[in-house]
């Protein structure tokens, strides 16, 4: 779906013009700034993602597919994340996105040595499993919360640029795809309408409520919580703060 909006939805882009550089990667890991190549990416993402399920056992919030095959994991795993791999190197190539393979180093480094909770929230997996992975891109870290996670990817595109994806637009800012091509709009404030996708409200904020959605602040332990679904079907989720569930609306 994504290849198809990005070549039908023309239209030029204003990016910040910034040449960041990822720095040296080890392991494998591709560390080559504006160099991102989709299969060699994944195959990487893959592999820590099947020793974490290994690692973590029922804890782990990949799916039972092979997970005593570490081999037949990452090809399965690799497989699922080169279709979207592949809308990121086209931002890439198009200087949407900066990739700094640096960072993704050090994003592996920290989940390989987190304990398993603490791994999924700084991946950003427990809000994957709550929006849906199309949602949050659990491959490409949208919704980490680790800071060499959230910086392996970074948006160039300026204020009332156009965008193809959510992860283009700058910091402070959020694709609204309701036209085509999309434009890049500062993030909503708390109380704003919104619309169901994590990010779309500024940090710390979730779009969350029935029927109305607006950006609230995600709930703390102990406070009230809802668990929301998307319009059109999907994973509903929690609107607290990872790694908090939300049991018996509290």
């Amino acid at each position: 779906v994504s290849v198809l909006i990005l070549a039908a939805c023309g239209g030029p882009r204003r990016t910040t013009g910034s040449d960041q550089d990822g720095g040296a990667g080890d392991g494998g890991v591709p560390a080559i700034a504006n160099k991102f190549e989709a299969g060699l990416y994944c195959r990487t993402v893959a592999e820590a993602a099947c020793k974490l399920a290994a690692k973590c056992d029922n804890e782990t919030l990949f799916e039972d597919r092979h997970r005593d095959d570490i081999a037949a994991c990452k090809a399965a795993l690799a497989q699922e994340c080169e279709p979207e791999g592949l809308v990121y190197a086209r931002a890439v190539a198009d200087e949407a996105i900066a990739y700094q393979g640096g960072k993704l180093s050090e994003c592996l480094t920290a989940i390989e040595q987190a304990e398993c909770v603490e791994a999924a929230t700084a991946w950003g997996l427990l809000s994957c499993e709550r929006g849906g992975a199309r949602e949050c891109d659990r491959w490409f870290f949208a919704t980490a919360l680790e800071p060499a996670c959230k910086e392996v990817f970074v948006g160039e595109v300026v204020d009332e640029g156009a965008c193809h994806h959510a992860r283009e637009c700058g910091e402070g800012l959020w694709c609204n795809l309701a036209r085509c091509p999309g434009r890049c709009e500062p993030k909503l404030q708390r109380g704003e309408q919104c619309a169901f996708t994590p990010l779309s409200c500024e940090e710390g904020l979730v779009c969350s409520g029935t029927p109305r959605k607006s950006c609230k602040p995600l709930a703390e332990e102990g406070e009230e919580c809802t668990v929301d679904s998307p319009a059109g079907g999907g994973v509903a989720r929690p609107n607290c703060r990872p790694p908090l569930q939300c049991v018996s609306g509290a």
